[in-house]
């Protein structure tokens, strides 16, 4: 009864994203997640490195390390709790607020080294 023209009906609990994925295929999304995960995992390599590579600097390595860590979250706020797919007023506030306390953290932060 099925026509060439009509698409077949999906059994009931079969995942056609899982199926690309185990064919080799992965989706776009699943692309997408890995990369960030993988310069999530950078970064974090760059945070462990850096007090090596500012050693002596602690405002610096302060600030380096704020810097890190609000683009870490930034992206973690983004794509895995996806709100870049929401509405872009609700992204724009929550990375502006976000940079704006690394932002003010930094300036306490070179402000101790004139005390």
């Amino acid at each position: 009864m099925n026509d060439a023209r009509e698409p077949a009906l999906r059994p009931a609990g079969r995942d056609p994203a899982g199926e690309a994925a185990a064919a080799g295929q992965a989706p776009s999304a699943v692309r997408g997640y890995l990369l960030i995960g993988v310069v999530l995992a950078l970064a974090t390599v760059v945070e462990v490195q850096l007090p090596h590579l500012l050693a002596g600097t602690g405002s610096l390595l302060t600030a380096a390390l704020l810097v890190t860590a609000v683009c870490k979250a930034a992206l973690v706020v983004l794509f895995y709790m996806h709100l870049k797919s929401d509405s872009r007023v609700y992204a724009g506030i929550v990375v502006l607020s976000l940079f704006l306390v690394a932002f003010f953290f930094v300036l306490l932060t070179l402000g101790q080294l004139a005390l």
